[in-house]
């Protein structure tokens, strides 16, 4: 079940030491509590986690939502859940079991924690904790040091602590990330196929919870209707990766056309990108539905990432870029897509 939005609280004054040992005892009351309360020890640290965020957060004088996120078992890598300032999401943050850390790089490449980070690492401001050490990502770097909170999440035994600055540190990296800033083209054809890949897995799941009856029908309805006005001959089964690529491209085309990503709604994007764009900005009119909010926590990403781009960057007299720019997109998105279609 989707948890609901959590708003954060506005004590400016809590001191840290508080806010952790308060942590400590709230997550010892969870893994405690009656056999069944929680389904694993990473669902005991959700609420507590989303308490200590909004604490934390409230030192900085940020107000902040936690989202939490439904997922199919069977294909879900998203975060536990997205956290939004302002009606945007500026991060994820995903849980691990006490005592798991909070270093990708150490588990097993076959795990399925291993294999989550592999397509998680494309979002730009990510929180990994196990509720003993907190670490952030961005693109799958670490930024800031891993804080480290010391005692016993468990028995109870020792009371949690901050011993020093870093675990307050590491979540100021989250709270207050850095502007983003590409180096190359192909720096920023890997961060833009990364998180289109992670776009695609969303629809899919939307479209399998609502074929199981667990979601409100909208993306099936987008799909037809997406047939209907534009790809006619398209199977069911390739809506997803056509809404991701489709989608992406029109951000990105917009922002080459120096549309104001951040000041505009996506529907005002489509109707100024339609006006030199008529295809592209059908398309993007055709997928900026209502059902378009289910995929905020992956789209606002995509739009971080792709408002950081300079459109000098593609401006050559060859008329080429955009040709490298998908050769490389499919290279990094989809390998085998690409050797089906041809370069």
């Amino acid at each position: 079940m989707a948890r609901g939005d959590v708003r954060a609280g506005k004590d400016t004054t809590e001191s840290v030491a508080d806010l952790v040992a308060r942590f400590g005892a709230e997550v010892r009351a969870k893994l405690q509590g009656p056999a069944g309360a929680v389904s694993s020890k990473e669902d005991g640290l959700t609420a507590p986690v989303e308490q200590l965020l909004r604490g934390m957060a409230s030192r900085h004088r940020l107000t902040l939502i936690a989202h939490g996120q439904s997922r199919v078992k069977e294909l879900g890598v998203r975060p536990d859940f997205a956290i939004s300032c302002g009606g945007r999401t500026m991060g994820h943050v995903e849980l691990k079991r006490p005592g798991a850390g909070a270093d990708p790089e150490k588990w097993s490449v076959k795990s399925h924690d291993r294999k989550q980070w592999e397509k998680i690492k494309a979002l730009h401001n990510v929180l990994y904790t196990d509720g003993y050490h907190w670490a952030v990502y961005r693109f799958g770097v670490q930024v800031g040091p891993t804080g480290v909170l010391v005692g016993d999440l468990e028995t109870g035994n020792r009371r949690l602590t901050a011993p020093d600055t870093g675990f307050e540190r590491a979540l100021t990296h989250f709270f207050l990330p850095a502007p983003i800033a590409h180096s190359s083209i192909d720096e920023l054809v890997r961060r833009i196929a990364g998180v289109c890949a992670l776009l695609r897995d969303e629809v899919t799941e939307r479209l399998t919870r609502e074929e199981r009856g667990e979601a409100e029908v909208a993306f099936s309805i987008l799909a037809d209707n997406w047939k209907e006005l534009l790809f006619p001959d398209a199977r069911p089964e390739e809506f997803a990766d056509q809404y991701s690529q489709t989608l992406t491209f029109a951000i990105l085309l917009a922002r080459l056309e120096c549309i104001d990503l951040g000041a505009l709604t996506l529907p005002e994007v489509a109707l100024r990108l339609g006006k030199r764009h008529s295809l592209m900005g059908k398309a993007l009119a055709v997928l900026t539905d209502d059902a378009l909010d289910d995929l905020r926590g992956v789209i606002d990403p995509l739009i971080d990432v792709i408002s950081a781009v300079d459109p000098k960057m593609f401006k050559d007299e060859t008329g080429d870029a955009y040709l490298h720019l998908y050769e490389g997109f499919l290279s990094a998105y989809d390998p085998e897509l690409r050797q089906r279609t041809g370069e």
